[in-house]
């Protein structure tokens, strides 16, 4: 494969990844928010479930599930 290529691929990929990364903290922060958390709780919960994608918005739908 041609390293031009390898290049492409590895920048769209990384790409995709932060968009994902931005888009799950956001809809955690919106759908918290939704539910009435305060303003702390929300952006907290929105800057860890993009940090931590997959995890954190695991522990988020669960967190959601069982105490909101």
């Amino acid at each position: 494969m041609n390293p031009e290529v390898k290049f492409i691929i590895g920048t769209v990929t990384q790409i995709f990844f932060l968009l994902f990364m931005i888009g799950s903290g956001i809809w955690v922060a919106i759908d918290a928010r939704k539910h009435g958390k305060p303003a702390k709780e929300y952006i907290t919960w929105g800057v860890f479930s993009g940090w931590f994608v997959f995890l954190g918005l695991i522990v988020y739908l669960l967190w959601r599930k069982r105490f909101f």
